[in-house]
This record gives C-alpha cells, sequence and structure tokens, in this order.
C-alpha cells in the first residue's frame, strides 16, 4: 500500500514537470518589434496602439492589447511581447507630447501611421488592411504620413 502511494505521488510529480503535448511547439508569447520611419523631428514621443481584432481599430486606444509611448530619437523602436495571433498597429508622432493625434479641420497635423503602411485614403485604415499575423517573433517598421 505504501509502495502504491509513493508511485502516485510520483506520478502527479511527473506530469506537473512534463509540458502537455504540443505546447513545445506553441509558444505563450511571440515578440513584435515595430519601427517607426519617417520622423520629421525629435520632438515629443511616439504613440503606439497594438490591437486585437474587434477593438474598434484605430481608435481602440482603451481597449489595445498595448499602448507604449517612446522618445522621438533617432531611432524609434518599441518591442511587444504579444499571444500568437492577429494584430493592428496604430502610431503617431505627438511632438507636443500632449496624449492626442492634433488635428485642423479634421486633418492630421502630426505624422501617423498604421501597419503594412496601406495606401492613404479619405479614412483611417481598416483593421484588415492594417493586419498583422504574429505567430512567430516579427518585425515590422510603419512610416509616418504626414498631411500637413
Amino acid at each position: 500500500m505504501r509502495f502504491a502511494s509513493i508511485l502516485v505521488a510520483l506520478a502527479l510529480l511527473l506530469s506537473a514537470l512534463i509540458p502537455p503535448a504540443g505546447s513545445a511547439t506553441t509558444p505563450r508569447s511571440v515578440e513584435l518589434t515595430v519601427a517607426v520611419a519617417g520622423l520629421r523631428s525629435h520632438e515629443g514621443v511616439i504613440r503606439i496602439a497594438v490591437c486585437a481584432p474587434d477593438t474598434g481599430f484605430p481608435q481602440c486606444r482603451h481597449r489595445a492589447v498595448a499602448n507604449l509611448v517612446i522618445p522621438a530619437g533617432q531611432t524609434a523602436e518599441a518591442h511587444i511581447l504579444l499571444p500568437p495571433g492577429s494584430y493592428a498597429v496604430s502610431a503617431f508622432h505627438d511632438r507636443n507630447n500632449n496624449g492626442r493625434l492634433d488635428k485642423s479641420m479634421g486633418i492630421p497635423r502630426e505624422g501617423f501611421a498604421f501597419s503594412r503602411n496601406p495606401p492613404l485614403r479619405m479614412r483611417p485604415a481598416t483593421f484588415d488592411e492594417a493586419r498583422l499575423e504574429v505567430d512567430r517573433p516579427l518585425r515590422t517598421t510603419v512610416q509616418l504620413r504626414h498631411l500637413l
């Protein structure tokens, strides 16, 4: 009886130490690197939002998976750990560091960007236009667009 108890305890210990089948190939998090190009000055900060589907992209700042603020320096780059999945990135150069994209008559006065750098339209990019599949480490560059 005592020998059986030891075997059960040993089996429980081993099952806790051995990962379930398939977990060795499925990472818990993946690194997304976002490089920001096209800065016109080194004033202020770059604000980056990483959004999952159905979060209202690009107006998803309050529901974003990640919100980052990085200095607007020579190299503007952010590293984010995410669960594998679909994401879209929006970024803007907040030159005056007031926390919002400044506009004049509805036209952005500060540089802005979306992942996959979709063509400019008379509206912001949609999630599908900016979609990134993050299933392994991924590096992407977003190009700031300046309208004014």
